[in-house]
């Protein structure tokens, strides 16, 4: 059964509580677990006024068997964001209200990545020859002298060093989608318990236990950059549609949906995610479908990908890190920010200074400041001194894929076309 009473909130807004509920909220906690991550607080103004604060984290969890939800302000965001960042099917669209309380696009997202899955065991785990080196009284391989010398000096004259050639599944693709499966089982473990649940997490962990022999528990450890460059680099090496797809799915549970109650807590569905990581990487992802589509020579690169500092060779922690930079031929044409704040017609002046540096490291004369919006909008804010353009754009997130090309058009013509862009006809995404 579902919980009777709901707190629902807004992202990035204050919902007032009457003085029972932030007593009860205060005296919680579970409820000081979310907050502690950063997804609600608590406020009072005075002795009667009382609010609880969301900030950019959108999703659902039990406190006290009472359901806290948090929704987005823009209705359909993090579904379109969803289906931009991982490249999912524009079907998942059609489903009413993805912070919901059966929380059914979030049960459509793990049963498409369990598909895919299933398809991707079928046709066999990828594999590979790995050199190993051991140590052990009879050799399996090639013998190494220098290493076994260096054992009877340490007094072990029992054991020989060697080398062998040996066939795993311990790679890189499996690491990632074992730390997929892992985050979807603790994600279905909190749910209410009925038979579908239990059938979702049965298939959940059959399918797991396959990927005991994969070492990703080392990498649920790794930064959010370290984790989304190594996803970055396989799914480009993958060996077919289906298994990039299975990646897309397995990426979006590892990076995004991280933060919730521990799986001995039962709640109906419980996952938060954060709409500012999430609002950056689906931008990324549909500027880089765009321009691929396009036949563009054009990169969609990151900071990552190129380092540049603020004081030049000199590297003293002021490292420009923009969300997005688009590279033609190792020339930087314009760098990108994605702010997923609201846009009241002017950018706040930290935003400005921010991307104005980042477009003077990386030696570009057009910055784009780009932001969540109800509409598609761009405006060209004007021209710094060192004759840097400075322009602000607005995309609907649930129709990310579709304005990404209209930006790009709007951008092409501050750089005399060197986007390499065909002719687009944006409203072919909107079918």
């Amino acid at each position: 059964m579902l919980p009777t009473e709901e707190i629902t909130a807004k992202e990035r807004s204050s919902l007032p509580l009457s003085e029972w509920q932030y007593e009860f909220l205060e005296s919680n906690d579970d409820f000081w677990k979310l907050s502690s991550n950063g997804i609600v607080s608590l406020e009072r103004k005075g002795k009667a006024q009382c609010f609880i604060r969301a900030s950019c984290y959108v999703g659902q969890a039990v406190i006290g068997g009472k359901l806290l939800r948090v929704q987005e302000k823009i209705p359909g965001a993090l579904a379109g964001m969803l289906i931009s960042a991982g490249d999912l099917s524009a079907k998942l669209l059609k489903t009413t209200g993805v912070v919901d309380k059966t929380g059914k696009i979030l049960k459509d997202i793990v049963e498409q990545f369990l598909e895919n899955l299933s398809a991707y065991l079928l046709s066999g785990r990828a594999r590979s020859y790995v050199l190993r080196s051991h140590e052990s009284p009879l050799p399996k391989g090639k013998f190494h002298i220098g290493r076994t010398i260096n054992l009877r000096a340490l007094g072990r004259g029992d054991l020989l060093a060697y080398t062998s050639n040996e066939l795993t599944a311990d790679l890189p693709i499996n690491r990632l989608i074992g730390l997929g499966i892992h985050a979807i089982d603790g994600i279905v473990s909190c749910w209410e318990k009925s038979t579908e649940t239990s059938s979702l997490l049965e298939r959940i962990r059959v399918m797991g236990v396959l990927f005991e022999d994969v070492a990703w528990p080392e990498m649920s450890r790794w930064s959010y950059e370290r984790m989304d460059d190594c996803f970055c680099a396989v799914e480009e090496e993958a060996r077919s549609d289906q298994v990039r797809r299975l990646l897309s799915y397995a990426r979006l549970f590892a990076l995004h949906f991280g933060i919730g109650p521990t799986p001995m807590v039962t709640v109906p569905v419980s996952w938060f995610v954060n709409l500012e990581k999430l609002f950056e990487d689906s931008l990324r992802h549909s500027l880089k479908k765009a321009l691929n589509e396009s036949g563009s020579n054009v990169n969609v690169i990151d900071w990552r990908d190129s380092k540049r500092y603020v004081f030049g060779a000199d590297e003293r922690g002021f490292r420009a890190k923009p969300d997005i930079a688009l590279v033609s031929d190792s020339e930087n044409l314009c760098v990108l920010d994605g702010k997923y704040k609201e846009f009241a017609g002017k950018p706040q002046e930290a935003d400005v200074y921010q991307i104005l540096v980042h477009a003077h490291t990386y030696e570009t004369k057009t910055c784009v400041l780009v932001y969540p919006g109800e509409s598609f909008e761009y405006t060209n804010l004007g021209t710094t001194k060192d004759e840097r353009t400075l322009c602000c754009s607005t995309v609907r997130p649930s129709f990310l894929e579709s304005d990404c090309v209209s930006l790009l058009n709007s951008i092409s013509t501050l750089v005399s076309g060197e986007l390499g862009l065909a002719q687009h006809d944006s409203n072919r995404f909107l079918a």
